[in-house]
């Protein structure tokens, strides 16, 4: 029997309005400045999709910068995880899960801003999850700020539009507890063996298990509170992820 499985892919639209007299701050995505008309690009994906935004300080002066955002016109049940920090090889910075539905403006802390010397990029990675009703689109607009002061923004336009492929058998499994705080338990389903791994919304791989006989225990006492992502596989069947949230 072929299988068939609806899939969401996002098309995002870039657009960007600078606020001080005289520009400070430079956003780019992928390392391409983005134009002042907004920009359409779109993404195929079977799980939450990231956008990742690099901010550069022209200025001639080192300067710490926050970030903050404005639900334009967003569904209730669409989920989001900001994460800011210094672009470096290994992520330096905060990751944040503002909640939709009543954080219509939101604020990163004051204690967290990144300091930026002349020259240097800051990296913004943007994750968003949609419900599961196609043609649903979401608005976001995010704040680069200095001193109190916004500097510039970004725009994104989500559009869910389904697609339709064929998938091999999927691998079953169960994820409990959820939320975690210390340890949790997989379970198999329909298969004895597989192999396991935890990524961070970054894609980074926090831990990973070879083999695993039916059930197994990770620890996860040493996760930040936030969201990730269980990546089960077995040899001749298509990987499936299941979301957790670790809370402490």
């Amino acid at each position: 029997m072929r299988a068939r499985f609806i899939s969401m892919c996002f098309i995002v639209m870039f657009g960007i309005t600078s606020f001080s007299q005289e520009k400070s701050v430079e956003i780019s995505f992928t390392n391409s400045v983005i134009p002042s008309v907004s920009q359409p690009i779109s993404a195929l994906v079977e799980t939450p999709t990231s956008v990742d935004f690099f901010v550069s300080n022209i200025s001639t002066v080192g300067n710490s910068f926050g970030v903050s955002r404005k639900l334009v016109d967003v569904p209730s049940s669409w989920q989001e995880q900001v994460c800011w920090g210094k672009n470096t090889s290994v992520f330096v910075g905060n990751c944040y899960t503002p909640v939709s539905s009543t954080n219509q403006n939101w604020v990163s802390p004051l204690s967290e801003t990144v300091y930026l010397k002349s020259g240097e990029k800051g990296k913004m990675t943007v994750t968003i999850e949609p419900g599961d009703v196609v043609g649903q689109q979401g608005q976001y607009r995010y704040y680069i700020t200095a001193e109190g002061s916004i500097l510039d923004s970004v725009d994104l336009v989500f559009t869910a539009i389904a697609a339709v492929k064929e998938v091999k058998q999927e691998v079953g499994f169960s994820v409990s507890p959820n939320p975690a705080s210390d340890q949790l338990l997989i379970q198999l389903l329909g298969i004895e063996t597989a192999s396991v791994r935890i990524v961070d919304v970054l894609g980074n791989v926090l831990l990973k298990e070879s083999t695993i006989n039916g059930s197994k225990r990770l620890d996860v006492s040493n996760f930040r509170n936030g969201v990730y992502f269980v990546i089960v596989e077995s040899h001749g069947t298509k990987s499936i992820t299941r979301k957790v949230i670790v809370k402490h």
